[in-house]
C-alpha cells in the first residue's frame, strides 16, 4: 500500500477517471450511486485520508480556531478553554491551544504559528506588554477576539469581566463581616484588570468611610511565589490587616502560603 494515496491512485484502483473520484469524495457533481459507492469502497481499502492542507487552500477555510491564553495553570483560563472547546465543537470547529505564560514574546510566536497554520480566527488573552506586533502580523479582515484584557493596538472585539464591580462586591463582603483593616494584592500596576479591581476595592472602602493603609497594598505579579513575597512584606508591617482582597486565584494561593509560614490561619 502506498504511504501517500493520490486521486490518480484512486482512479486506477477504481477503474474510473480522476474527475469522477474527486466528485465522489467531495460529494459534488452528477455521479451514479453505484459509482460513488465503488469509489468509497476503494477509499476504505487504501486507507485514504484527504489532504487537509490542499482542502484549506481550495476553500480558504480550515474550521480551526486558535486560542492563546496568558496562564494555562490558572483555573480561570482552564474554564475558558473548556467553554471555548465546547462551543467550537458544537459548530464543527477544532481548537488549537497555546500558552504565552504571561510572556509577550511567547504570545507573538504563538500567534505567528497559528496564522501559519491557516486558522480561521484567534482568541487571545493578552499578556502584559505591547501587542502592536498584531498591526503587522494580522492579515486584513482576519478575526481576533481579546478575552480578559483588551488589545488597544488594533481594533477588535473583546470579552471582559466586570472587574471593578466584582472587586467592589468582594470587598463589601469583607466589610460586612466586620473587617475594618483590609489589605489588597493585585497583579500589576500596568494591567487594566489589576487597575480596575484595585479601583473597585478602593470604592468599597470609600463608601464604607474606611481609610486605605498603603502599607497593606501590594503587587503580586502573576505567580504564586511573587504574591507570597508581597504578602510577607505586608505582614512585616507594625500593624497587620485582618482581611485581604486578592485579585486572582494565584495571588490568593500566595497570600495563604505567607499566612501559613507565619503561623496564621485563614478562612
Amino acid at each position: 500500500m502506498p504511504l501517500s494515496v493520490t486521486i490518480r491512485d484512486f482512479a486506477e484502483a477504481a477503474g474510473v477517471s480522476h474527475q469522477t473520484v474527486s466528485r465522489a469524495l467531495n460529494g459534488s457533481g452528477a455521479i451514479r450511486a453505484e459509482t460513488r459507492q465503488q469509489v468509497m469502497d476503494v477509499a476504505r481499502k487504501l486507507s485514504y485520508r484527504p489532504n487537509r492542507l490542499a482542502g484549506i487552500l481550495r476553500s480558504k477555510k480550515s474550521n480551526v480556531v486558535g486560542l492563546v491564553v496568558s496562564d494555562i495553570e490558572n483555573q480561570f483560563f482552564a474554564e475558558i478553554i473548556s467553554g471555548a472547546e465546547s462551543e467550537a465543537a458544537a459548530r464543527g470547529y477544532s481548537l488549537i491551544l497555546a500558552n504565552s505564560g504571561e510572556d509577550i514574546e511567547r504570545e507573538k510566536q504563538a500567534v505567528k504559528s497559528l496564522l501559519s497554520l491557516q486558522v480561521d480566527g484567534i482568541i487571545i488573552s493578552p499578556a502584559e506588554g505591547d501587542q502592536s506586533y498584531l498591526t503587522q502580523e494580522r492579515p486584513d479582515g482576519f478575526p481576533i477576539v481579546a478575552i480578559n484584557r483588551p488589545i488597544n493596538s488594533i481594533s477588535c472585539d473583546a470579552v471582559l469581566s466586570q472587574n471593578e464591580a466584582g472587586a467592589k462586591l468582594a470587598t463589601e463582603y469583607l466589610i460586612a463581616k466586620g473587617h475594618r483593616n483590609i489589605g489588597a494584592i493585585v497583579s500589576s500596576a500596568h494591567l487594566l484588570t489589576s487597575r480596575e479591581r484595585l479601583a473597585g476595592f478602593r470604592a468599597a472602602l470609600k463608601q464604607a468611610k474606611q481609610l486605605i493603609d498603603k502599607r497593606w497594598l501590594g503587587y503580586g505579579g502573576t505567580r504564586t511565589e511573587s504574591a507570597r513575597r508581597a504578602m510577607q512584606a505586608i505582614l512585616a508591617s507594625p500593624e497587620r490587616p485582618t482581611a485581604m482582597f486578592s485579585s486572582n486565584s494565584k495571588i490568593a494561593e500566595g497570600i495563604m502560603s505567607a499566612l501559613h509560614e507565619n503561623g496564621l490561619k485563614h478562612r
